[in-house]
This record gives C-alpha cells, sequence and structure tokens, in this order.
C-alpha cells in the first residue's frame, strides 16, 4: 500500500471521497460529504438552502418539537394553527348531543348564586298518592260516616252536619270528615273521581245515577248493591238498594 504524502491523493476508486489537498476549502464551503451529481443531493444528506426558500415538511411534525425537545410552552402554543382552536367548541357541542343535551339540575338561582355561603339544599316536589291500601281503608271510614248519618232529613243545599242533600252527603263525608278535596255538586263530583268499572266497585266509591246523560243523584256505595244517599225532599237518609241500571261510578284520588 503506498504511503500518504501531504499534497498527494490516495490511491482507489473514482469516485471515492478524499480529503481535499491541504490550503483548498472543503467543496466550496459546504460541508464534507455533500457531493451534489446533476443537481440532486446524495442520500441522507440535507442540503443548503438560499434564504427565502420554502420546503414543506410531509411528515407534520413541527420542527425542532420532540420527545425531548427543551421548546417553551409559549413557543409551541404560537406554532399551532388557528383552525385546530376552533375544533374545541365543536368537540365539545357534538359531546352535549350524544348526551341528549346539557345536563339539568334541580337548584335554584339563588342557591347557585349563594353557594359560597352555605351548603345547597334541594328540595324534591311532593307527590300525592294513595296506596291501594290506604284507599280501601278510607272507603270503609266513608262508609261508616254516611252510616252514621242514617235518618237525618233531606234539606236542598245542605251538607251537614244534621241535614243533607244528595251531594251534600258525599261532601260531608269526604272533604269534612276525611279532608278529601271534592266538589260540591254532583256533577262536579263525576268530573273530579277516576271512572271505574262496575265489577270493580269498592266500598266508599260514588255512584252517579244517570238521567239522558246527566247526573241527577250521587250516592256511596256501601257494598252488596247497595248506597247510602239523601233521596228527596221528605225522605231522610238511608241504604238503599241500587234501583237502575243507568248510573257510572267513580273513585276519588
Amino acid at each position: 500500500m503506498d504511503a500518504h504524502r501531504p499534497g498527494s491523493s490516495p490511491s482507489g476508486p473514482p469516485d471515492a471521497e478524499s480529503c481535499p489537498p491541504v490550503g483548498q476549502p472543503r467543496n466550496n464551503g459546504q460541508e464534507w460529504g455533500t457531493h451534489f451529481r446533476a443537481g440532486q443531493p446524495v442520500l441522507g444528506v440535507k442540503p443548503h438552502l438560499r434564504p427565502g426558500i420554502f420546503r414543506p415538511n410531509p411528515t407534520a411534525h413541527l420542527t425542532g418539537v420532540g420527545r425531548k425537545s427543551t421548546m417553551s410552552i409559549s413557543t409551541l402554543a404560537r406554532r399551532i394553527p388557528l383552525q385546530s382552536l376552533a375544533i374545541t367548541p365543536l368537540l365539545a357541542a357534538a359531546l352535549l348531543v350524544g348526551t341528549g343535551g346539557a345536563p339539568t339540575s334541580s337548584v335554584s338561582p339563588h342557591a347557585a348564586t349563594g353557594s359560597a355561603q352555605g351548603p345547597v339544599t334541594i328540595k324534591a316536589r311532593s307527590v300525592a298518592y294513595v296506596s291501594a291500601y290506604a284507599r280501601a281503608v278510607r272507603g270503609r271510614a266513608a262508609v261508616k260516616i254516611a252510616a252514621a248519618q242514617q235518618g237525618d232529613p233531606y234539606r236542598y243545599g245542605a251538607a251537614g252536619p244534621s241535614a243533607f242533600d244528595c251531594s251534600g252527603l258525599v261532601y260531608y263525608t269526604y272533604r269534612t270528615r276525611l279532608g278529601v278535596g271534592v266538589p260540591r255538586t254532583a256533577s262536579a263530583q263525576r268530573l273530579a273521581s277516576v271512572r271505574i268499572s262496575k265489577s270493580n266497585l269498592q266500598q266508599g266509591d260514588l255512584i252517579f245515577f244517570l238521567s239522558g246523560g246527566r247526573v241527577y243523584h250521587v250516592g256511596i256505595y256501601a257494598g252488596y248493591g247497595k248506597v247510602w244517599h239523601s233521596p228527596k225532599p221528605g225522605q231522610r237518609v238511608q241504604l238503599s238498594r241500587i234501583w237502575t241500571t243507568s248510573w257510572v261510578a267513580g273513585r276519588m284520588p
């Protein structure tokens, strides 16, 4: 093998890389190994670009940003496109639509504004509900109250405690004694009651007698096909068997 002497070139293939002679610039000031062939750079070597030339970034990575990058957060935020920030409210809206809308709260505005002053109390709305057992007990009580008025005279417009018309006996039994809100007249009592079938009658249900589709009389069902009622002027509160088929039944809620 020939020894290298200053100023001489080593032997080898024509295209092999070699150190330039002493005193000569390396590739006109470029880094060593950045030879150009037919205007194209050697694979793996980034050529020097002239100022003002834009080179696209096909990988869409932020230049100089990696796992070990020391770039500050403020510098990184300035490089994020504004279009990506506009997606944030759209994603939030999509999440709300997917969950069926914005969450609702039963907390009043006064409680929300004064949350810093103390704990928030949420009040639940009370719902009137009478179980089947309680309704049966109430019905038997209504029958006993009506039976206690047996013998009191009929008087038009009277609602007890010593005289009654037909709807007055119902009003006295349910409203005055049991505290159940019922209207005063027979037609209004029919509208306020819940319609039930004749086969589902219970003690304390109301029997509305009809003529031409209108209510003309009302009584309190006592069971076994009988009602407590105040029939008409000249008669008294009594227990009678239902005398017609033209009637409907109602139950107070």
